[in-house]
């Protein structure tokens, strides 16, 4: 039994990284072209009258979503034990028993359109050990809580701030400045209660 399961994993997690590997390699040669055309030529190479095995273009794409959104998971798989180990568990990715990354849980998390909601599914994923299965049920009421635009978007934007207060609590005072300053500048137009709240400061 033991032997048999061994098995079937070592085929699962050979496919996963097949598939990561050539979806770098679609990213390699055709970087800078929109999905659309990458989809046009992956349906080409899948029906290459020389090509031995059909591969799934929906899993390909899953593939490219998920390199360009993680490019710290492909660099995580390079990383030395040694490496690995000094990492803090909230800031390693998702990994199986055996220490390899969870691919299959990242493949369905970059699936669909909901940015800002991607970092905190997968951290709650990772601390209670979900199953793909249960994480696809997640991202579903996700979806259906985003169904209505107005809810979608302020649900989005909730989600973008909780990730951006992590992010700034990361970087130096002169970093901030420097970043307020750009974001004061960018977005003149549109901040006007922090230009109220700015006035009631002075």
């Amino acid at each position: 039994m033991e032997s048999l399961v061994k098995s079937w994993n070592s085929i699962v997690e050979d496919y996963e990284n097949k598939t990561i590997m050539f979806a770098l390699k679609v990213q390699e040669l055709m970087h800078g072209y929109p999905d659309k055309t990458i989809s046009s030529v992956i349906d080409k190479v899948r029906n290459h009258p020389d090509l031995k095995n059909s591969a799934s273009k929906d899993r390909i794409m899953m593939g490219i979503r998920l390199i360009n959104n993680r490019p710290d998971l492909i660099a995580f798989r390079t990383k030395p034990k040694e490496e690995v180990a000094e990492i803090p568990f909230e800031d390693k990715p998702y990994r199986k028993r055996d220490g390899t990354i969870f691919w299959e849980f990242y493949f369905e998390l970059y699936k669909y359109n909901i940015i800002g909601k991607q970092k905190e599914l997968e951290d709650k994923g990772k601390s209670e050990m979900w199953s793909v299965r249960k994480l696809v049920q997640e991202i579903q009421k996700v979806r259906q809580e985003w169904s209505e635009p107005s809810k979608r978007d302020g649900l989005q934007k909730h989600a973008l701030i909780r990730e951006l207060v992590i992010m700034l609590r990361e970087l130096d005072p002169q970093d901030l400045i420097m970043l307020k300053d750009v974001i004061a500048k960018e977005y003149d137009n549109k901040l006007i209660k922090y230009k109220k709240w700015i006035g009631r400061q002075e």
